[in-house]
């Protein structure tokens, strides 16, 4: 059994691997977090592997990716709060923090995360992404109706609304 840990980036992770007696067997960059580097990565172990990965914004992804390699038995995924060893530490580097998680892995003292089913995370996506649309349209709402108000003019309540005419109006009353 080889024992992986995966510090995770957005456009790189470092991954560190352990085998059963705590010895490093390898330790790779994966550029763009592909398919095929990770794929690669996991085919150069000699042994099934287990592997953690911290929750970072991007977990969900990588997570499905490595589910998917048939040389992976388990993902797990560490709670970023509960693993204080890595935030902790007074030296932290990517291949020190894979290193740490790869040893607290071997060592079954993981602080694991909840994982959602992949249509629960599809619905929190898209949950996050509408309410990201919902303040923007309230900001440029508030970009619009905020300097009509301070010179008491008529406003509705979004810019889409204002006809064209009594838009023109107002911004030019506002300048004089």
């Amino acid at each position: 059994m080889q024992y992986v840990a995966i510090d995770l980036h957005k456009r790189y992770s470092v991954v560190s691997a352990l085998n059963e007696q705590g010895q490093r067997t390898r330790e790779a960059r994966i550029d763009g977090n592909s398919a095929a580097g990770f794929a690669q990565f996991f085919k150069s172990l000699e042994d099934r592997s287990k592997v953690v990965i911290e929750a970072t914004w991007n977990w969900g992804r990588v997570h499905d990716l490595l589910e998917s390699i048939e040389e992976v038995e388990e993902v797990v995924l560490a709670h970023p709060y509960k693993t204080r060893i890595i935030a902790e530490a007074q030296v932290k580097t990517d291949k020190l923090d894979a290193r740490a998680l790869a040893k607290l892995l071997r060592a079954d003292l993981v602080a694991r995360a909840y994982i959602p089913s992949v249509g629960t995370r599809r619905r929190k996506e898209v949950l996050r992404q509408r309410l990201f649309w919902v303040r923007v349209e309230k900001k440029r709402t508030g970009i619009f109706s905020s300097p009509l108000s301070l010179r008491g003019l008529p406003h509705r309540r979004t810019a889409d609304s204002i006809p064209a005419s009594r838009d023109q109006e107002a911004t030019k009353a506002s300048i004089d």
